[in-house]
């Protein structure tokens, strides 16, 4: 949707700290995300994290836009890139 509305998108691979996050990265991926260029600025948008949630075992559909946006920044303590440049923050 983003390239037909003439967006550039990016397509990122890396680590999220979601369900069965157990305190170390494995071997691979296992995750993706986009980042989407507006303006010459990137934004973070994690279309799945926003479109549900587990609570305990228990898979609940539910849409938010708490990933629509996401500050890069904040990104890192939830999601980590495989590679560095699509972390978008530069301290």
């Amino acid at each position: 949707m983003c390239n037909i509305a003439g967006y550039e998108v990016i397509t990122t691979s890396g680590y999220s700290k979601g369900f069965g996050y157990r305190g170390e990265l494995s071997g691979e991926g296992d995750h993706a995300w986009n980042g989407i260029k507006i303006i010459s600025k990137w934004y973070l948008v994690d279309c799945t994290w926003d479109a549900s949630y587990v609570d305990g075992e228990t898979y609940i559909k539910e849409y938010s836009t708490d990933y629509i946006f996401i500050n890069s920044r904040d990104n890192l303590f939830s999601h980590l890139p495989e590679e560095n440049n699509y972390q978008f923050y530069y301290p």
